[in-house]
């Protein structure tokens, strides 16, 4: 069965500095079934569901932070109104993830950003780039020591840094198991520092990978930059996942 397809609206950032909602159309009009929005577009939370909706897509996850303190309402309040019930945290410091002691203090404050989420019916991931990879601990990868400590903990698996971190990706989700609940999609030479590339014209191979995503409900393209046109990249990549028979659009 194929997943749907959604973008990560931090890939066109740009662009929606010259035009917010004119380029979230183009995106609707390529065929994408969502946008994982980071943060809320425009700024304002009602507008941004209503054009969202209106355009004909759904947000897949809202990568916002972590819920918790002062920012536990606000973030919950933002999702709620987007129509989500997924919250990620796009981003913790490398330093909780290269001493077991630094990353169960991490765990610690995810394990209650959980427990915030399921208050109101919604759960609670974290987005990896290479460093909670490439960083061991204990003879494992610190982002799977990661999953062990917060067992209730989904994952935005982006299967371009686990690859760039020296893991196998279809491997890496397997491992995760029902943990690894959503995939960030983006292709490139597989070298940091160097510009990415649309789905299917670099070196991964996401057929396996998704293939064992068994429990990942979406496939959300996501490119942190490239030297090609971003919007063209962005519609290149749909086409490879849908032509792979690997998602689906609208």
């Amino acid at each position: 069965m194929t997943k749907p397809i959604s973008v990560q609206l931090y890939s066109v950032r740009e662009e929606m500095k010259e035009d917010l909602w004119g380029t979230i159309g183009r995106i609707a009009a390529m065929g994408y079934v969502g946008v994982e929005p980071c943060g809320v577009p425009g700024g304002d939370v009602a507008e941004a569901a209503k054009r969202i909706s209106d355009l004909g897509l759904v947000v897949s996850g809202y990568q916002a932070g972590t819920p918790v303190g002062d920012k536990k309402n606000q973030l919950l309040d933002e999702a709620e109104a987007l129509g989500t019930s997924r919250i990620v945290c796009p981003y913790y410091s490398p330093d909780s993830y290269k001493t077991m002691d630094a990353l169960k203090q991490a765990a610690a404050l995810f394990n209650e950003a959980i427990a915030n989420c399921e208050e109101r019916g919604m759960t609670f991931g974290y987005h990896n780039h290479a460093f909670e990879i490439d960083s061991e601990i204990e003879g494992k990868p610190a982002l799977l020591q990661l999953a062990a400590l917060c067992p209730k903990l989904y994952f935005t698996v982006d299967t371009y840094w686990v690859t760039v971190g020296g893991q196998s990706a279809p491997e890496f989700v397997a491992a995760l198991g029902p943990q690894a609940d959503l995939l960030h999609i983006k292709d490139g030479p597989l070298v940091k520092g160097e510009a990415l590339l649309a789905a299917g014209t670099g070196k991964m191979n996401f057929p396996p990978i998704v293939a064992a995503a068994t429990a990942a409900r979406w496939l959300i393209v996501e490119l942190d930059r490239c030297d090609t046109d971003m919007m063209e990249a962005i519609g290149a990549s749909f086409k490879y996942l849908v032509d792979s028979g690997l998602g689906h659009g609208k």
